[in-house]
């Protein structure tokens, strides 16, 4: 027919339609991944500072529970689960009696502070652990412990 020719006179050979489909979907993926990678996520590590105000607030606050283990819920967020509250108490009392409470590494994971924190105790580690701190009415308060 002669209709059908000249239709297929236009139609883009198959090799090709597949090579410009491939290379379209190579282009998504690449921009895909560089948004991923180089865009911002706010749930990706930020290191923070050893002497800023919250990673100082947050030290203190962990110092405190190692200095009376008793009061560590005090310390704990109200968002904070519990299993988290009582993964705190077995930490307040593994810390209890601590000589030094030194910080290991400090970062921001979204509105949350990641504390790195080793506790010796007659000269061996008595804790290591990251506690979760997030600001509630003006304070640090711990929603939860990596160890």
């Amino acid at each position: 027919m002669p209709g059908e020719a000249s239709i297929r006179s236009h139609a883009l050979p198959v090799k090709l339609r597949r090579n410009i489909i491939a290379s379209v979907a190579g282009a998504l993926v690449l921009c895909s991944f560089l948004y991923l990678a180089l865009g911002r996520k706010p749930y990706r590590l930020r290191k923070a500072t050893a002497d800023s105000d919250e990673v100082r607030q947050a030290l203190e606050v962990v110092r405190l529970i190692a200095a009376a283990p008793e009061g560590a819920l005090d310390y704990a967020s109200s968002e904070a689960k519990e299993s988290g509250r009582v993964a705190l108490a077995e930490a307040a009392k593994q810390m209890s009696g601590a000589q030094s409470v030194e910080l290991k590494d400090a970062a921001w994971f979204g509105h949350y502070l990641r504390l790195g924190v080793t506790c010796k105790k007659g000269g061996k580690e008595s804790f290591r652990g990251h506690f979760f701190l997030k600001r509630e009415q003006g304070q640090l308060r711990i929603t939860g412990l990596d160890r």
